[in-house]
């Protein structure tokens, strides 16, 4: 596999990251009704969207040092 690709993957994964934040954001008012819990529970979902964020840049940070 050559390095084009990754390098490609890699940017996209970290763009992609950067996105998907304000796509499910705006929905956390309907996910509380729908799923009948409280808002204190829903915003457990941005702490922990936060946690693997950092886990999944640290991974394509380790792999854009290592490519």
């Amino acid at each position: 596999m050559g390095k084009l690709p990754v390098i490609m993957t890699l940017a996209l994964l970290l763009g992609l990251s950067q996105a998907s934040t304000d796509i499910f954001l705006p929905s956390l008012p309907e996910m509380t009704s729908f799923f009948g819990v409280s808002p204190a529970i829903t915003n457990l979902m941005l702490s922990f969207f936060a946690i693997g964020l950092a886990f999944g840049c640290l991974t394509c940070g380790f792999l854009s040092d290592r490519y």
